[in-house]
């Protein structure tokens, strides 16, 4: 973040950009690997939505936060260094942090040669974050563009659709839904997603808002019911499989964007309920909750 502060050359702000993406991945697997080793069984679920539904607080909070900078005279190169700020203090946070786990595991070199037992659940992952990126970044444009709304408008709109996100999860964080199974879960809010995001695209734009709060606990509930698949090999395998969502989500990017250049933006937004539609369909045919998968 302090790299893209002081970028004066594109070459600079691509090794910026290497560096956060790296750092972010590390991140991004160890906070739920954090929660997967230190919660029990019965709290996993609602702990997992907890750490997810600070992702969609963030969301919420990152542009209003910067709106509020911009509107006191900071420039961007500002902005980044006061969200260093905030990566320090983690940073301090963590030297801290007590860690007295040594589980052993097997390598990744062990778990990626068995591919064809955690595949499956990652192409159902990937899918659904790959629907979840088409939604969140394309919104604000298909607002101006399909629905003719103002960028104040489409700015309040996507607000909304991370606060439903971000109510969704803590619903879960609250609630155990302990009487659903992981499984029956995801399914169903896979299918009222699908409504959802096709309701939007082609009736109103309401419709894609309330997608925050059916997508809301996908990606939790389907870190949790990996979890229960994989045991004691589940650290590796959700790495893997977080691994492997990262890919799904530069090639959506890009195809995307070809599609929005060809087709216009919103048939190229159809992307999204196609692969929510293919997850659904892959989802149907994994083991139930009790089903463990040796990895």
């Amino acid at each position: 973040l302090i790299g893209y502060s002081r970028s004066q050359y594109l070459h600079e702000l691509v090794l910026s950009t290497a560096f956060f993406g790296y750092g972010f991945g590390l991140i991004n697997v160890g906070q739920n690997l954090l929660i997967l080793r230190g919660s029990s069984e019965g709290r996993r679920r609602q702990l997992l939505s907890g750490l997810h539904s600070t992702y969609a607080v963030a969301s919420l909070m990152a542009p209003l936060v910067v709106g509020f900078l911009t509107d006191n005279g900071w420039g961007w190169r500002n902005g980044f260094e006061a969200f260093a700020f905030l990566g320090i203090l983690g940073l301090i946070v963590t030297l801290f942090a007590k860690d007295d786990i040594d589980d052993k595991v097997k390598s990744d070199a062990e778990v990626l040669h068995r591919w064809k037992k955690w595949m499956p659940f990652g192409v159902v992952i990937s899918l659904y974050v790959a629907s979840e990126v088409v939604l969140s970044s394309r919104f604000v444009l298909l607002n101006r563009r399909a629905f003719n709304a103002t960028e104040a408008e489409a700015v309040l709109r996507l607000a909304g659709l991370f606060a439903l996100l971000f109510i969704g999860r803590l619903g879960f964080t609250f609630f155990s839904f302990s009487k659903w199974s992981s499984k029956n879960i995801i399914l169903v809010a896979l299918a009222l997603s699908i409504g959802a995001n096709l309701l939007g695209l082609y009736f109103s734009h309401w419709f894609l808002v309330l997608c925050g709060l059916t997508m809301a606990p996908i990606f939790g509930v389907g870190v949790e019911y990996m979890a229960l698949q994989f045991g004691k090999e589940k650290d590796r395998v959700i790495s893997m499989v977080l691994a492997f969502s990262g890919l799904f989500i530069v090639a959506i990017h890009w195809f995307v964007g070809v599609l929005s250049d060809i087709h216009g933006i919103r048939d190229a937004m159809l992307m999204g309920p196609i692969l929510m539609s293919v997850s659904f369909v892959w989802m149907c045919f994994l083991p139930s909750d009790k089903g463990a998968v040796n990895a």
